[in-house]
């Protein structure tokens, strides 16, 4: 990492500005050692399986005897996460850069946590922090093409997006962003729709892809192939409730489907009325009420 970016993320108290990290206590036992590894894998056989609560009080665990271990860190910070304690897992990548401010993987879900509580110049930080680190993987560029759009700065959103796609042109996430780019910002239809096409093409199960299609397919009328996309969206994330609610707007309103509307409002019912506001469900009903 650049002098430069080492000292902005510094100023804000991510990483320190030493370029030797702090000792990290006494040495392990080597017998320890053995442990370790194996609860190391236990955590991520854990995060893969999504149980958060019991890999993160593994991964602290570790981290109380050896609190340098990078991958521990991240699944403590992503157990936080997964409960909605965004601040706590900010201090525990704090705690981890101090090890380890080289950590591009530790910078990158620094940045995306700082971008969910709104915290768009710090992301940004972030961000160029990974890109100083590692500026040929595709991912950073990425980030700071969505931390840039954040900010309210297309132009240099979609030069960074640009510049994911030369490292990798296979990457598909980054042809989604720009395809929701030249939608949303730029009213590039063509090129939105070209774009999201390679991007499914490139990954068919990739979500954002497939629901962007779905809302640019409603705005060209083309209400048909909205609901295609919209599908196989509900195909990868059954339960998004945005989704459903899509798709019964969709039946309801512009394909008048009565059946389809009647089935996407009766799966809206059993599985996320509790959870929606009053406003919500008075909307709802509504719609439903004119299917009759």
């Amino acid at each position: 990492m650049g002098a430069e970016t080492r000292e902005k993320l510094a100023s804000l108290g991510y990483i320190t500005s030493a370029v030797n990290p702090p000792l990290s206590g006494k040495a392990v036992d080597p017998k320890d050692k053995i442990g370790i590894i194996e609860k190391l894998r236990s955590v991520k056989e854990l995060a893969e399986k999504g149980r958060w609560p019991e890999a993160g009080i593994m991964a602290r665990e570790i981290l109380r005897v050896e609190p340098q271990i990078g991958q521990a860190r991240i699944a403590s910070a992503n157990s936080y996460r997964a409960a909605g304690n965004f601040p706590q897992a900010i201090e525990e990548l704090r705690a981890g850069l101090l090890y380890h401010g080289d950590d591009d993987q530790l910078l990158a879900l620094l940045g995306e946590t700082l971008s969910v509580l709104g915290r768009y110049r710090e992301a940004l930080a972030a961000f160029e922090g990974c890109l100083a680190i590692n500026p040929r993987n595709p991912a950073n560029y990425n980030n700071l093409g969505l931390a840039y759009l954040n900010l309210g700065e297309v132009a240099k959103a979609e030069k960074a997006y640009q510049h994911a796609l030369e490292q990798d042109d296979h990457y598909a996430l980054t042809h989604a962003n720009l395809g929701l780019l030249y939608m949303i910002e730029l009213h590039d239809y063509r090129r939105a729709e070209e774009s999201l096409l390679t991007a499914v093409a490139l990954n068919p199960r990739l979500f954002l892809a497939h629901d962007t299609l779905g809302g640019y397919y409603t705005r060209t009328g083309e209400f048909n192939k909205a609901a295609q996309h919209w599908l196989r969206c509900l195909e990868i994330e059954p339960t998004n409730y945005n989704t459903c609610f899509n798709l019964f707007m969709l039946f309801a309103k512009k394909l008048h489907d009565r059946p389809k509307a009647l089935a996407f409002y009766e799966r809206i019912r059993r599985d996320f009325y509790a959870k929606l506001p009053e406003a919500e469900r008075s909307n709802i009903e509504a719609i439903r009420k004119n299917l009759d």
